[in-house]
């Protein structure tokens, strides 16, 4: 997977990476299956006025995506042109994944401390103290097809891609919950 420079890889599937002093920092080789990467943004912009510089570090986040056995993919970022742009872009933390034909990969983003907390939500000692939220509505199941369907064909691109990491995450959460997280 090609990386953009100003992307700092922290962990990949729960292991701390280190980069070994003469490889690439804008490659990393992962293997066929789910990843889950903690990622930060880390930018230098030059002041010309004082001489001085700002330095721009987004928290760590979350980024859950699958890698196909011939997948070689390139996380892109949106263009950042200026200070404010990059501070936007560390708040919100919106990479896209693209493999060789710039086709886009479905991919999950969260913030770390959001992520944490939904899989403490889910630990055993959490869940026996309370019920789930969200119940699924019985004796609908057809009709609920139908609504699902309607409401993802009226959904924009960007609510589809939103649902989908959504689905990415339960899961992730789901397969961590059984024990299956590597």
């Amino acid at each position: 997977m090609s990386l953009p420079k100003e992307i700092t890889v922290v962990s990949i599937n729960g292991q701390p990476y280190q980069n070994s002093f003469f490889a690439s920092d804008s490659d990393i080789s992962l293997t066929p299956g789910q990843q889950l990467l903690v990622l930060e943004y880390k930018d230098i912009f030059e002041n010309y006025e004082d001489d001085d510089h700002t330095k721009i570090t987004s928290e760590p986040y979350v980024v859950i995506f699958t890698v196909g056995e011939q997948d070689e993919l390139t996380l892109k970022l949106p263009k950042i042109a200026d200070e404010e742009q990059a501070r936007d872009f560390a708040d919100r933390f919106n990479v896209t994944l693209h493999d060789t034909l710039n086709r886009e990969h479905p991919v999950f983003i969260q913030d770390l401390m959001k992520y944490k907390a939904g899989l403490m939500v889910d630990h055993p000692v959490f869940k026996s103290r309370g019920k789930d939220p969200v119940k699924p509505v019985t004796g609908q199941g057809e009709n609920a097809l139908i609504h699902l369907k309607r409401w993802w064909q009226l959904a924009s691109e960007k609510q589809k891609r939103q649902f989908m990491q959504y689905l990415l995450l339960e899961e992730q959460i789901d397969s961590a919950a059984r024990g299956e997280a590597k």
